[in-house]
């Protein structure tokens, strides 16, 4: 089984449930609920003041929680939200459905976008852009650059490749042994994880047709289409 791709995200959604899918082996729910609230204060203060009140909004990678695209459209933004893996999308439709709020879901590949048929003015890729394999980035990006209006912003969070804190090294030091637990007893997967240098990211915005509005330490980068 390939490392990426709907089969491997299908597999997971179904023997490790939606935490497996977006956690892995060492995270929790409130961990993530916290992570959602305030990368989202980050997007009200710094992204949110650029769009327009009916903007359409992408959500790249909406995942099981569908969390991001809840809270856009909460703010009653346009929102799509769109997964490579049938069983992840049946999940994140019923907690969207549940929440009252309006989301449209859509199974599509990030390195082919099909389905997305009205231009965006957000493409927003959280926690997804390091699943891709890295010889398929920039093509995700221009993927992006496509779907958006001219003019339009991307905020995608690239996974840094640089020198690691000993809490980093202790913190992949226990996900890997839990991921070996996993595997050993059947239930463990090596999906891809790309990384990249801040000189890579930058060529490849260059090459995908974007510019650089602002980034953090994070590796968040908020894109301008060209």
């Amino acid at each position: 089984m390939k490392s990426w791709g709907k089969e491997i995200w299908d597999r997971k959604q179904a023997e490790q449930g939606s935490l497996g899918v977006i956690a892995g082996t060492v995270e929790t729910k409130s961990f993530f609920d916290r992570q959602t609230e305030k990368e989202f204060n980050i997007i009200e203060k710094g992204v949110l003041p650029l769009l327009n009140k009916n903007a359409r909004i992408l959500d790249a990678g909406v995942g099981p929680f569908a969390r991001f695209s809840m809270e856009f459209a909460k703010r009653g933004y346009l929102v799509t939200g769109i997964d490579i893996a049938t069983r992840i999308l049946e999940i994140a439709k019923k907690r969207v459905d549940k929440s009252g709020y309006k989301v449209k879901l859509l199974e599509d590949d990030l390195t082919n976008i099909k389905k997305v048929k009205e231009k965006q003015d957000l493409v927003f890729c959280f926690g997804t852009f390091g699943h891709i394999p890295s010889f398929l980035s920039l093509t995700v990006l221009k993927e992006f650059n496509k779907v958006l209006k001219k003019g339009g912003y991307a905020y995608v969070h690239f996974w840094i490749n640089r020198e690691k804190r000993i809490g980093n090294l202790l913190h992949d030091f226990i996900y890997g042994i839990g991921h070996y637990i996993k595997i050993k007893i059947g239930r463990g997967y090596k999906v891809n994880s790309s990384f990249y240098t801040e000189d890579e990211i930058k060529e490849m915005v260059r090459l995908g047709g974007f510019e650089i509005v602002k980034k953090n330490s994070r590796g968040i980068y908020l894109l301008r289409k060209y």
